[in-house]
């Protein structure tokens, strides 16, 4: 059975803000030694998206695995987005396939890409259902 999940596009203009939000929050608990679902339950909490915490961990943990690198964040601030940054917006917008075909074929681990798919497909139902 095949799903179509609408694009988060329609959801919320603040959508982008708040992913980018927990992917770099995910990744300074990562670098910090610090639990990751606590610091993405902070961060997601503060827009009420906070039972999304695991499934961003999810996400976020498949991401590096498929694309065999880790994800990396814009640590100068807030003015520009990373390559991954902007390649995870385009995923969880979900309005081309390109983007989620490219990462399955280039997967690391290509035995993952399924689970990274449901996990992508997952969270933007679950940002769906949030806003």
């Amino acid at each position: 059975m095949t799903r179509a999940f609408a694009p988060i596009a329609s959801a919320t203009p603040a959508a982008d803000s708040i992913i980018l939000d927990a992917a770099r929050s995910w990744r300074s608990a990562r670098d910090n030694g610090r639990p990751v679902q606590p610091a993405l339950f902070q961060t997601l909490d503060a827009h009420e998206w906070g039972v999304l915490a695991p499934a961003f961990d999810s996400l976020m943990t498949l991401y590096e695995t498929c694309s065999g690198h880790e994800f990396s964040v814009d640590r100068d601030g807030e003015e520009t987005i990373s390559d991954d940054e902007h390649r995870l917006l385009g995923l969880l917008e979900g309005t081309s396939s390109s983007e989620e075909t490219m990462l399955m074929e280039e997967a690391a681990n290509h035995d993952l890409a399924p689970a990274m798919r449901v996990a992508l497909h997952s969270t933007r139902a679950m940002i769906l259902d949030r806003s």
